[in-house]
């Protein structure tokens, strides 16, 4: 949710100041204040540049962070959920496709 909040925060033009602090703030209270609802974790550095962009922001402010995350779900949390016994029992699920026949999923990585 914040990779994507982040993408769309990055197409605001940067001569849009009032746009763009409407949504730094949104961003800022959903995935970055430590009360945010959706708290993302990141290194308390890149929360605290962040921190300082604020009064100014600008369209790239939330890309280093957006990395870390992408980071932190291809290294950590994916390779988890691979290992899990969820993924396992599902690899071996069969779906239907749109002609009626059965295929075998193919989920490897």
């Amino acid at each position: 949710m914040f990779w994507l909040a982040a993408e769309r925060y990055r197409s605001i033009d940067a001569s849009n100041t009032r746009k763009l602090k409407k949504k730094t703030d949104h961003i800022w209270r959903k995935y970055l204040d430590p009360s945010g609802p959706f708290e993302i974790n990141i290194p308390y550095e890149q929360r605290e540049a962040i921190r300082q962009c604020l009064p100014k922001p600008h369209p790239e402010m939330f890309v280093v962070a957006q990395k870390s995350v992408f980071l932190l779900m291809v290294h950590g949390t994916f390779d988890y959920f691979l290992k899990s016994e969820r993924y396992r029992a599902f690899k071996g699920t069969t779906l239907s496709t749109h002609n009626g026949r059965s295929k075998q999923l193919n989920l490897h990585t």
